[in-house]
């Protein structure tokens, strides 16, 4: 959807004008269901077929209904495929609980329904990757402002060696080990190392 702009030309300031990450944010906070081939109650269904109610919940976060702003034009669902391409999602179920999350392009957003009635976005920085703990319901997002956690027993899941992300992480630069490479300060003051 990359439309070459002639010299002096600008875009106008408008939703179909902004890059399609921002576009499918845009449409995932305003309630357009992201899963137009109900996937996600599919699934839901298959892992817990006797919990009706948690399938009701999830009938009524992604309801069909919601499925149409994807089609209002050719960007948003041109965003919506890339979306479904490049993005990462996981999803996890439990006796009554359900726990679904979406992120392209380190935009977030969650559906759980033991407390969200719809897909909400993660208050955070852009998420880089996420990691989720084999319990499923315990969740680390690499940012770059830091770590960013959430779910059950978050905390203790700090020195987990049972999370697990969609990819393998990149291996960070190693530290500076010798004393030599920080500068000298006196007792009591410290550098902002």
């Amino acid at each position: 959807m990359n439309v070459e702009l002639a010299d002096g030309e600008e875009l106008p300031v408008a939703m179909h004008t902004l890059n399609q990450g921002a576009v499918w944010a845009c449409l995932v906070g305003g309630g357009a269901n992201p899963d137009l081939e109900d996937r996600v109650l599919e699934e839901a269904q298959e892992e817990w077929p006797h919990n009706p109610e948690m399938h009701d919940k999830i009938r009524k976060a992604l309801a069909p209904e919601a499925k149409c702003l994807w089609f209002l034009c050719r960007k948003f669902f041109f965003s919506l495929n890339v979306a479904e391409k490049d993005g990462e999602c996981y999803q996890h179920a439990w006796s009554y609980i359900f726990y679904h999350h979406r992120m392209y392009m380190g935009r977030l957003f969650m559906l759980g329904t033991a407390n969200h009635t719809a897909f909400t976005r993660a208050r955070m920085p852009r998420a880089l990757e996420v990691y989720s703990n084999s319990n499923g319901f315990t969740h680390i997002a690499r940012t770059p402002k830091g770590l960013w956690g959430w779910g059950i027993a978050v905390m203790a899941s700090w020195g987990s060696s049972r999370l697990r992300s969609p990819r393998p992480a990149s291996p960070s630069p190693p530290a500076p080990r010798s004393p030599s490479s920080r500068p000298a300060c006196p007792p009591g003051r410290s550098t902002g190392w």
